[in-house]
C-alpha cells in the first residue's frame, strides 16, 4: 500500500509521535522513509552583511539538525531506510513539493490539534498540507505514550460508498490486515435541518427508508472490500452532525486511528466534504488518515 512515507518533522513533541507512526508503518509496509525539515525564509527586512549571513547559516544548519535528529534516531533504531532532506522556504509549499519530487504515496506530519468542534482554525501546517497534498496524509496528534512499536489496534473507517470511499477504504483495510487491527466502519447521515412548531427535527418515513438504505449501502461497499482481504470489521450507522459524530464515535470506540476520504460523492447528500476531513482531522484525539 505505502512504499515510500515523507515524513515532515520540525523536533517538536508532535512531530516525535509523528516520527514514531511513520516509523511503524514503514516497518509494517516495509516502506522507504523520508524525513524533511523546512526551515522559515529570512526576514525581509534583515541585515544581509557577509557575517550576519554566516551567522544565519549556522544557525539555521544547527537547529535543522536538532530538528531531524530525534526522527532519525527512531528510524534507525527500527532498522528502516531512510534520508534526510533539509529545505528553507514556504512550510506547506516546500512539503507538498519535495513528497511530489521524491515520489512520496504517503505524508506524516504532526499536529497540536484543538480538541474543540467550536474552536476550528484554519491556516496551520497540517492544515495546508492536507488541502495541497497529492496523495494521503497522516496527521498524527496522539498521547505521549505513543512510540514505534505501538500497533493501530482499533481502525475506524468513516465511509459514504463514494469512489473517494472505496480509496480510504482499502488503504484502512491494508492497515488493519499489517497490524491486525480491529476495524469499525462508521457511516454517518446528516439530514437537512428540518423543525417542527416545537423545535425538534423532523424526519418523515420516506426519509427514514432512504437513510438506512444509504447507510447500509456505504457499510457494504467497505465491508467487500475488507471481506476481499480477509480483514474482519463490524459495521456503525449514526446520524447527526458529521465531524462531531466521527470524532466521538473514535473515542467511544477506543480508536487509535480514524481514516476517511478528502471528499465524497455518494448519495443525494454527501457527508465527506473536505472542510469536515479537515476538521476531523483538528478535533479527533487520535491520528486521521486523510486519503485522496
Amino acid at each position: 500500500m505505502f512504499s515510500h512515507i515523507l515524513l515532515a518533522t520540525d523536533g517538536s513533541e508532535h512531530a516525535r509521535r509523528a516520527a514514531a507512526a511513520a516509523v511503524a508503518l514503514a516497518k509494517k509496509f516495509g516502506a522507504r522513509l523520508t524525513l524533511v525539515n523546512v526551515y522559515p525564509p529570512p526576514h525581509v527586512f534583515e541585515p544581509t552583511d557577509e557575517t550576519h549571513d554566516a551567522h544565519t547559516l549556522g544557525l539555521r544548519e544547527v537547529r535543522q539538525n536538532m530538528a531531524l535528529s530525534c526522527a532519525e534516531q527512531i528510524a534507525d533504531e527500527a532498522g528502516i531506510v531512510r534520508q534526510s532532506l533539509r529545505e528553507q522556504g514556504h512550510c506547506v509549499e516546500l512539503i507538498v513539493k519535495t513528497a511530489k519530487q521524491t515520489g512520496a504515496d504517503l505524508i506524516v506530519i504532526g499536529s497540536r490539534g484543538l480538541g474543540d468542534i467550536g474552536s476550528f482554525l484554519l491556516g496551520s501546517v497540517s492544515d495546508g498540507v492536507l488541502h495541497h497534498a497529492h496523495c494521503p496524509v497522516l496527521i498524527v496528534r496522539t498521547p505521549s505514550t505513543f512510540h514505534q512499536d505501538t500497533r493501530f489496534q482499533n481502525i475506524l473507517l468513516a465511509s459514504d460508498g463514494s469512489d473517494c470511499a472505496v480509496k480510504s477504504a482499502e488503504a484502512a483495510v491494508a492497515i488493519a490486515k499489517q497490524f491486525e487491527s480491529r476495524l469499525t466502519i462508521v457511516n454517518v447521515y446528516q439530514p437537512p435541518v428540518y423543525t417542527d412548531p416545537y423545535g425538534g427535527s423532523i424526519i418523515c418515513d420516506s426519509e427514514q427508508k432512504y437513510i438506512v438504505d444509504f447507510q447500509n449501502e456505504a457499510i457494504r461497499a467497505a465491508g467487500q472490500i475488507a471481506e476481499k482481504y480477509g480483514a474482519p470489521y463490524c459495521g456503525r450507522k449514526e446520524i447527526g452532525n458529521t465531524a462531531a459524530v466521527i470524532v466521538d464515535a473514535a473515542e467511544q470506540e477506543h480508536c487509535d486511528l480514524i481514516v476517511l476520504g478528502s471528499r465524497g460523492l455518494g448519495g443525494v447528500q454527501s457527508f465527506l466534504l473536505g472542510s469536515i476531513s479537515r476538521r476531523i482531522a483538528h478535533y479527533a484525539h487520535c491520528p486521521v488518515l486523510v486519503v485522496k
